[in-house]
């Protein structure tokens, strides 16, 4: 009993916590307050890094992890699509797009149904490598 109701508690504050992230970025993305879109920093920090002072999951973790809701995959696959609309900081722009449809197509399958499957998770984690973008794209750092 008591480790269902510490499930159920987590989901929801992992779910409270991202939903709060993203309503963040979501002002930024409708150009509330800066009249900008969100910086791929932005995107990267709510969907994929998190924020560890804060102690937040990021979405991508919290999808992955099977404690996510249709929600948070909805957001991610929103994120998704924003990064892919951004051009890369260096690298080859073909490669870009190909990786983020690649990346958008994984997230569009986590989104489907209510949760999503192993499957999708799979397949969303291989188009997530965070090293081989950074290596591709990041520029470095100052």
């Amino acid at each position: 009993m008591k480790r269902s109701h510490f499930r159920i508690v987590s989901i929801a504050v992992a779910s409270g916590i991202s939903a709060a992230a993203f309503i963040g970025l979501g002002a930024v993305s409708r150009g509330d307050d800066t009249g900008s879109t969100p910086t791929i920093k932005e995107i990267m920090k709510v969907g994929f890094a998190g924020d560890k002072k804060a102690k937040v999951d990021s979405l991508t973790k919290v999808v992955t992890s099977g404690k996510g809701t249709h929600e948070n995959a909805d957001q991610l696959l929103k994120l998704c699509k924003e990064l892919a609309d951004r051009k890369p900081p260096k690298g080859d722009t073909a490669d870009w797009t190909k990786r983020t449809g690649d990346l958008v197509a994984a997230a569009e399958q986590l989104d489907k149904g209510d949760m999503p499957t192993p499957e999708s998770i799979a397949a969303y984690k291989k188009a997530a490598d965070c090293k081989s973008c950074h290596t591709e794209f990041r520029p470095p750092k100052k």
